[in-house]
């Protein structure tokens, strides 16, 4: 919930349709690092369940490129 309200994640299961679980997850860590976003995510606990968390945690799963991608950003999220 965000402002007491459900957010549906439209745009991401959008995303997930057109390429796919790891092709979203793969563009999600390209584009520019959206802290509103995570901040929420933070908020309600569910910080694992960022694209970059999965990322690192399954690294078999994706371009090593990526999930050095992926940490990075985790590292930079956690400085926000």
């Amino acid at each position: 919930m965000k402002n007491k309200r459900k957010t549906r994640a439209s745009r991401t299961w959008q995303m997930i349709k057109r390429h796919g679980i790891i092709g979203a997850a793969e563009r999600a860590v390209d584009r520019v690092i959206e802290p509103a976003g995570y901040k929420v995510l933070i908020e309600m606990g569910m910080q694992d369940l960022t694209f970059e968390t999965v990322i690192v945690r399954y690294p078999a799963a994706f371009n090593q490129e990526v999930v050095l991608r992926a940490k990075t950003r985790l590292k930079e999220l956690s400085e926000l």
